[in-house]
């Protein structure tokens, strides 16, 4: 979700399991597709985020892409084993198998341990990591900077000069990349 979204870490999981506040952290009621039987796009409502000082919120929507990677199609197979779990709309929309909400500590190591099973420098990667990944993916693919910096919500002149991997990571992103709409 964060690379196909241009999220940052803290836009969907909390600081600590204690600070979680469902009036600014993602729930699983902000997180909805459009027909469970024949879906197209989800919607995930960003209620705060670090360049949102007024807390207006931001509407991120996904499309599917059809590529062997689908964002939608991930979020709605986790959002199955949600439902396993009753997760009630004001619950952390990711959490620990323990129903804890997932923290960023949490995540940075279980990606971390994901990438060293798969062989790959895990130390090369943080929480920034998806974003500035989604920014170097984009920018390889010949999308300009102001839909780049509008996408990922920066506030600067222009998007991170940072790159992950400059060809892309040859990665397909298909048509999953995302539009913003306002809240």
């Amino acid at each position: 979700m964060c690379f196909f979204s241009f999220l940052r870490s803290g836009e969907v999981v909390v600081p600590s399991a204690k600070s979680f506040d469902p009036e600014v952290h993602l729930c699983s009621g902000d997180v909805n597709v459009d027909s469970r039987e024949s879906p197209s796009y989800l919607e995930v409502k960003i209620k705060a985020s670090k360049t949102d000082i007024f807390c207006k919120g931001v509407t991120v929507v996904l499309g599917v892409s059809g590529a062997d990677i689908c964002p939608v199609a991930a979020i709605l197979s986790y959002m199955a084993q949600l439902k396993l779990r009753a997760a009630a709309q004001q619950s952390p929309f990711f959490t620990c198998s323990d129903g804890s909400p997932l923290t960023k500590d949490r995540f940075v190591k279980e990606i971390r341990v994901a990438l060293s099973a798969a062989g790959i420098a895990a130390e090369h990667y943080a929480g920034h990591s998806f974003r500035i990944g989604a920014a170097t993916v984009a920018a390889a693919r010949g999308m300009p900077d102001l839909l780049i910096k509008t996408l990922g919500r920066w506030e600067s002149v222009a998007h991170p000069d940072t790159s992950v991997d400059s060809t892309g990571g040859g990665q397909d992103t298909g048509s999953g990349i995302p539009t913003v709409n306002s809240v």
